[in-house]
């Protein structure tokens, strides 16, 4: 059987995502939508999808089976809610919402519907990752009790301007780049038990925080921390140290 599936948004993102969707078996994109009807245009030209102007194009059309959402986090728990209520399975960019109680809703809703819903986490994926966790599967490193994690990103002003500027306003450097390395964390150790988080703002675009640190504690005694920043003059990228005994 194959999963019919509409695209919502013609960002950069979604145009990632688009020769993946293509590729895969078992799966065929059918539809795109854009707040912009000249951008779905040429979106659905560019990969050979059905351009739609309305939503609810693609929430009455039954052909349609799930929807991928990747537009800007502010209109994520609408897109996600509607569909899901549609009976649409739904696969959301992150950051999937922007409140806990929205993600718990969706949660909710998508159990209540018996509907598949999930947010993209795609590193968890990577190959370095999964040999990793091979390793601590076959207890080649012995018990984990200390983890340390950093993530370096250099992010100039264009890029906190680019869209609406969502980037500076309703995200920060947790939700948007730090949840790549708190679902591989979470993936590998499970999801901690406390946490704490220190932050500040060093760049005067951002509007929220681009630096922080999130310490953390497991069960069976791991303790751990992130530090990430978006502020640093030289992009590093992500890294994850584990000691076990």
């Amino acid at each position: 059987m194959e999963l019919r599936i509409a695209v919502v948004g013609c960002s950069s993102v979604a145009r990632n995502h688009i020769p993946h969707l293509i590729k895969a078996s078992g799966v065929r994109p059918t539809h795109v939508l854009s707040s912009s009807n000249e951008r779905a245009a040429l979106f659905a030209n560019q990969f050979n999808l059905i351009p739609c102007s309305e939503y609810e194009q693609i929430l009455n059309n039954k052909d349609i089976d799930a929807v991928l959402i990747a537009t800007e986090p502010a209109r994520h728990m609408a897109f996600s809610e509607q569909g899901i209520e549609a009976n649409k399975h739904v696969l959301i960019e992150k950051p999937l919402v922007s409140k806990i109680e929205d993600g718990e809703t969706l949660v909710r809703l998508a159990s209540e519907k018996g509907i598949s819903a999930g947010v993209i986490s795609q590193h968890r994926f990577d190959h370095g990752i999964r040999q990793f966790s091979k390793l601590l599967n076959s207890n080649k490193i012995g018990k984990p009790f200390l983890l340390s994690s950093t993530l370096t990103w250099s992010r100039n002003e264009e890029y906190f301007r680019k869209g609406d500027g969502w980037r500076s306003n309703s995200v920060n450097v947790l939700s948007n780049h730090g949840v790549h390395m708190v679902d591989i964390i979470n993936s590998c150790f499970g999801v901690p038990f406390t946490s704490a988080v220190v932050a500040s703002r060093t760049n005067p675009e951002v509007k929220t925080f681009d630096t922080a640190i999130l310490n953390m504690e497991f069960k069976g005694g791991l303790i751990g921390a992130m530090i990430c920043t978006t502020a640093s003059p030289v992009s590093e990228g992500m890294s994850l140290a584990v000691f076990g005994a």
